[in-house]
């Protein structure tokens, strides 16, 4: 009689004796979460009704934060390296320049302003950059919130904050059919209570004055998603899947000293189908036939009597994009998972994910194959140099975008430097590495 264990969300092992055992995968658990169909573009986004308003779906089931968060939770190396793009994006601080004309070039001259410095930590600009860049880099989207004071006198129509509001709760309304813009923007925890929404007005460029409060939202604008971008990693997010099954499947193996022979993975639906909620069968039940079943098949593969027995499944194939549809599927594995096995793998899925992620293994802090360590000082140095440089040109314009209008509308965005009156700019200071010989401290501030 086979024993079933669970050793993960949707995820048991069936043993018969400790050297011959078969592993049940329920596809679409937690860590292995839904795939993100890419060829199916939200261009004509599902419609939420709540507060009178019709909200445009993030994701065809609502549910894509949860799904993107779900595969970086799980995974090894996607936490750390969007912590690194968050670091490089938020930089050192920000400060104020302005574009110098100089034998034909456009020179950014930054300069210090105490009145501008102490207005930016009054609004609570920092804590929205901060904030605002991991919204970006894990979802590629952010939403500021602006809002007016209640001040009268030379205070009056100012803005007085502007804060972040988390991605994962923010959903645009569905465009104007005129003005192909975004009205309203809802507040909601649309996981649990989808249908209390806050309503908040969307920023409208035809408008002088905004409503009290007021939302941008700050978005790199991908093919296919005017509502929604998708983030970079998006393309590596099977690599994603493979590399969060493996710590699982090694991990079970050292805890139950057991050699896996099969991975069954059924799909999540099938037991759904089977015995639906109109049938009188709860989610409890089907977890019950679920783990039947999956005794049944050890039983099946793994008894010494049924050596070359032949199991027989079915699938299906979508009509419209031709493409196989989840069904059974049951794998061999090889003896020395007790050992290498799926390690070779992994090396590939790191790499996979780190360039989906767009950050170099030597800022990550990852030891490529082939390499020892993570990378040399110079090697370090020149990737956090290109990667301050160049990658982070858009994040940080798309994320400054509310603190420069926050400006404009204040009256804050023409001061006189140097005795001339000039056009405030709002950059971000970096450090930047160098050798000792150039700089005793290692480091010196760049614009």
């Amino acid at each position: 009689m086979s024993k079933l264990k669970e050793i993960g969300e949707g995820i048991y092992v069936s043993t018969i004796d400790p050297n011959r055992a078969i592993q049940f995968e329920m596809t679409g658990s937690v860590v292995n979460a839904p795939i993100i169909d890419t060829d199916k573009t939200y261009k004509k986004a599902k419609a939420l009704h709540a507060k009178g308003k019709l909200w445009a779906s993030w994701g065809q089931k609502n549910d894509l934060p949860y799904v993107l968060m779900s595969l970086v939770y799980n995974n090894n190396l996607l936490p750390g390296s969007l912590d690194t793009k968050d670091q490089i994006v938020i930089g050192d601080k920000i400060i104020f320049y302005y574009d110098r004309f100089e034998d034909g070039k456009i020179i950014p001259t930054p300069f210090e302003d105490i009145e501008l410095s102490d207005w930016l930590e009054e609004i609570g600009t920092n804590e929205y950059l901060e904030e605002a860049a991991i919204d970006y880099n894990w979802f590629a989207n952010a939403f500021a919130e602006l809002a007016y004071g209640n001040q009268r006198g030379s205070r009056a129509n100012k803005i007085v904050s502007i804060k972040n509001i988390e991605a994962v709760d923010c959903r645009a309304e569905i465009m104007d059919p005129k003005r192909l813009i975004s009205l309203h923007y809802g507040i909601a925890d649309w996981k649990n209570n989808p249908k209390d929404v806050k309503v908040v007005d969307a920023f409208d460029p035809s408008k002088d004055k905004q409503a009290n409060k007021f939302i941008i939202h700050c978005k790199k604008k991908t093919p296919g998603q005017p509502y929604y971008p998708m983030p970079s990693y998006i393309g590596a997010q099977h690599w994603i899947r493979h590399a969060n099954k493996i710590p699982i499947w090694k991990s079970a193996n050292m805890d139950n000293a057991i050699n896996i022979k099969y991975h069954v993975q059924i799909p999540e639906r099938y037991f759904l189908n089977l015995y639906p909620d109109a049938q009188g069968y709860t989610k409890k039940d089907r977890q019950k036939k679920y783990e039947e079943k999956c005794a049944e098949i050890g039983e099946y593969l793994a008894g010494v009597e049924n050596v070359s027995k032949a199991f027989f499944t079915q699938f299906a194939v979508d009509p419209v994009s031709g493409k196989e549809l989840p069904g059974w599927k049951i794998e061999p594995i090889k003896n020395e998972i007790n050992h290498e096995a799926y390690s070779k793998d992994f090396e590939d899925s790191n790499s996979a994910i780190l360039s989906g992620v767009g950050v170099s293994p030597s800022l990550s802090g990852v030891m490529m194959p082939g390499k020892m360590g993570a990378g040399s000082g110079a090697d370090i140095r020149l990737s956090y140099e290109f990667h301050s440089k160049v990658k982070t040109r858009y994040p940080r314009r798309i994320l400054l975008k509310p603190i420069e209008l926050a400006m404009k509308i204040n009256g804050l965005d023409k001061r006189k430097v140097d005795g001339q009156l000039r056009k405030v700019k709002v950059g971000i200071q970096d450090m930047e590495f160098t050798t000792l010989d150039k700089n005793p401290t290692g480091s010196q501030k760049t614009l």
